[in-house]
């Protein structure tokens, strides 16, 4: 993944919690969205794939560098609070107006990038409440039914 797809609204506001990543997973990157393993090892995070959406339990943004290796688990530290916003790119800017605007969504992964994707509302987690016109950005929350509170 890329590192910095997301970063959080106000930052300086929220604190970070550390959360165990798993030995061997793909490492979480600064900026990144991440949600519980649901594959029978919950008490670890991981990256979401294409299309996440309510059949997952999201925790909230990376804002450290993972620190597993394939032989080690590790620690990410993660902007989990229940109302923190997020802002990051929408897959398509061309289809952002207000018309989308109080609209949950899925995330999009394409290659190593994480983005809104702004036309799959079906079974959507991430709420997108504003937008930036001049920096082609999006602010939204991570919906509260669909995420572990701590």
């Amino acid at each position: 993944m890329a590192k910095g797809d997301f970063r959080v609204k106000d930052g300086h506001r929220w604190n970070a919690r550390p959360y165990f990543t798993k030995a061997g997973q793909t490492a979480i990157k600064a900026g990144e969205l991440v949600i519980q393993d649901g594959s029978g090892d919950e008490e670890y995070v991981q990256i979401p794939s294409n299309g996440a959406s309510t059949s997952q339990i999201w925790v909230g943004l990376a804002v450290s560098n993972d620190t597993n290796s394939a032989s080690a688990d590790g620690v990410v530290y993660v902007v989990d609070a229940i109302d923190a916003e997020f802002i990051g790119k929408a897959t398509a800017w061309a289809n952002v107006s207000k018309a989308v605007m109080n609209t949950k969504v899925t995330l999009d992964v394409t290659s190593t990038v994480q983005t809104l994707d702004e036309d799959d509302t079906t079974n959507g987690v991430l709420l997108m409440l504003n937008f930036d016109l001049n920096r082609q950005e999006v602010y939204f929350r991570i919906d509260a039914s669909n995420r572990m509170v701590s």
